[in-house]
């Protein structure tokens, strides 16, 4: 954990990030893993911790996204991807990519869907004789 910065990145570097996902699909997830830490040791290597964390990043969505098509998700789109920030924009351009097209829903937006959502399932909790969805 002391090889990347804490918390969520509010941007990445695209170039480290495609290391990332490259690495991953050509060695595995394990092995971009090992690659982040040795760049922890090796200082001499200057590797920047954001570079490490979007390199991590990188692999991460590389490895979900793997996960995801040999689950038979994401092989065609519109995708909608929930929030902002590094990670959102990592997968956004990891997907358009592969010419998938993103929709994108800022936290604003998630937060009043979350909150229709859960009005309209107390709503239908509070209506006589409704079954449990």
């Amino acid at each position: 954990a002391s090889a990347v910065p804490a918390g969520r990145p509010a941007d990445l570097d695209w170039d480290w990030c495609q290391r990332g996902c490259e690495a991953a699909r050509r060695d595995g997830f394990s092995r971009a893993l090992f690659e982040v830490r040795l760049w922890e040791v090796r200082a001499a290597q200057q590797v920047s911790p954001l570079q490490r964390l979007s390199f991590l990043i990188g692999s991460a969505i590389e490895e979900s996204l793997t996960a995801f098509r040999a689950a038979g998700f994401l092989h065609a789109g519109p995708v909608t991807l929930i929030g902002q920030g590094g990670i959102a924009s990592g997968w956004c351009k990891r997907l358009q990519r592969d010419g998938l097209l993103i929709e994108t829903i800022d936290s604003d937006q998630t937060a009043y869907c979350f909150v229709q959502g859960i009005s309209q399932l107390v709503e239908f909790s509070q209506t006589p004789g409704s079954a449990h969805p």
